[in-house]
């Protein structure tokens, strides 16, 4: 799990998305915003409840990311599916896409 983030430290400067994201996903804006929430939470990339979620996200973009299953719940709050590979630890690209690729083929088996 995330290590949350020291007081006063800033989100990151910069997101890492799939450059297909726009062919991919039904809803690319949808996803970036989400991304964007996330990523100012103390523990990036998870929102410690549901309250917290529907704050930053408003009540439409919660429910249409839990039903896309980009939010999902993790036992500690709602996680940005995903967020893990694509934007945490300082993984080459060779390792982050290893990675993708297995949750991928997880996720259709």
């Amino acid at each position: 799990m995330d290590t949350p983030r020291e007081r006063g430290q800033l989100p990151k400067a910069y997101l890492r998305i799939d450059p297909n994201l726009d062919s991919t996903h039904p809803a690319p804006g949808d996803m970036v915003a989400l991304l964007c929430a996330a990523n100012r939470q103390p523990r990036r990339g998870l929102f410690k409840s549901e309250d917290v979620a529907r704050s930053a996200l408003g009540s439409r973009l919660l429910a249409r990311s839990i039903e896309r299953g980009d939010l999902r719940p993790n036992g500690v709050g709602l996680v940005v599916d995903g967020w893990k590979e694509w934007q945490e630890d300082d993984l080459n690209v060779g390792e982050r896409m290893r990675r993708l690729r297995d949750r991928r083929r997880e996720r259709d088996a």
